[in-house]
């Protein structure tokens, strides 16, 4: 394994990250989304984000088994627009990283990719929407 790659089976670290990273900016989130919506984000994203966590705790696995729990629990658990859309993001993700043993950037690149592209698809945005609000 080289310094610019993981391996699937101990990558769940990245999970936790994430998971951390939403619960300590859940307000900063919610601040952000009260501004154009209904300023639920952040605390959505942290009821989805600590589900995970504690089904994590309990069964530990691969990064593709996290973000395939990750994306399970945001589409069925997760209501509003925000559940699916990032619940199609980490299933895109997982999708591109199963029976990878060993995560490259370039992997890293194509799951992001892959991610973007499901969201896109999905959610129907276009590059620019949205400028000047």
């Amino acid at each position: 394994m080289d310094i610019g790659s993981i391996q699937n089976a101990d990558g769940i670290f990245v999970i936790r990250a994430m998971i951390r990273a939403i619960h300590e900016n859940a307000r900063t989130l919610s601040e952000i989304d009260r501004a154009i919506g209904d300023g639920d984000h952040g605390v959505n994203m942290d009821k989805g984000f600590t589900l995970c966590e504690k089904r994590l705790n309990e069964q530990g696995g691969s990064l593709t088994d996290g973000l395939n729990m990750l994306s399970a629990v945001l589409m069925d658990e997760i209501g509003g627009s925000m559940g699916p859309l990032y619940g199609l993001f980490f299933s895109a993700m997982a999708e591109k990283c199963e029976g990878k043993a060993e995560l490259s950037a370039a992997v890293f690149g194509d799951m992001l990719a892959a991610a973007e592209e499901e969201v896109y698809a999905v959610g129907g945005a276009k590059v620019g929407e949205g400028q000047g609000l």
